[in-house]
């Protein structure tokens, strides 16, 4: 085992194991906890027992900067009085980890056949997997989460992949699996 991905829920881990490149998916356990609480509990269990890393994504729940450093600070605070040393990695998607969705937008409009409204927009600033919910509430083939992630064309993949809490999962996942160099 390389690590844990822990996340709060199942359209989190759905999403990121689209995303993430498959030769760093292998060794990888991926688990929904369900919630920030959960997550945090889940985490601190796997670190305890397993001591194994562990990549933390939790939403930020905002887009307020100072709060979404607040919470990156509060999880890697409650994670650090557990973690024995083992390597962890606090990942905070803004406001939420469908929010990398919507960082392409013309993506999207492709997908949705131009259906993305300002509405949309506007609601998936703050709440993006409402948003997500709305499109895929709409006509088209595209009828929920998994059929937009299968929809997704490599090149959209990459596009996606370039997202901050991508690059930060993908730079962790990359770093774990690196040989310990020790010095004598």
């Amino acid at each position: 085992m390389i690590a844990y991905v822990v996340t709060e829920g199942q359209s989190d881990v759905d999403l990121l194991k689209a995303l993430l490149p498959a030769d760093l998916c292998h060794g990888v356990w991926f688990a929904a906890a369900g919630g920030t609480s959960a997550v945090i509990s889940l985490a601190s269990s796997l670190i305890a027992v397993r001591e194994t890393a562990v990549a933390i994504v939790v939403d930020a729940k905002s887009i307020d900067p100072s709060a979404v450093r607040e919470r990156r600070r509060d999880v890697e605070d409650m994670i650090r009085s557990v973690s024995p040393g083992i390597p962890f990695k606090v990942i905070v998607a803004v406001p939420a980890v469908e929010g990398i969705l919507f960082n392409h937008l013309p993506l999207l409009r492709r997908l949705f056949d131009g259906r993305v409204s300002q509405e949309i927009l506007e609601i998936a600033k703050t709440e993006p997997h409402r948003a997500v919910r709305e499109l895929v509430a709409g006509p088209g083939p595209i009828t929920n989460l998994s059929s937009l992630l299968d929809a997704l064309t490599s090149e959209d993949v990459e596009t996606l992949r370039g997202t901050e809490a991508i690059r930060e999962l993908c730079g962790f996942l990359s770093e774990m699996r690196q040989p310990i160099v020790t010095t004598r």
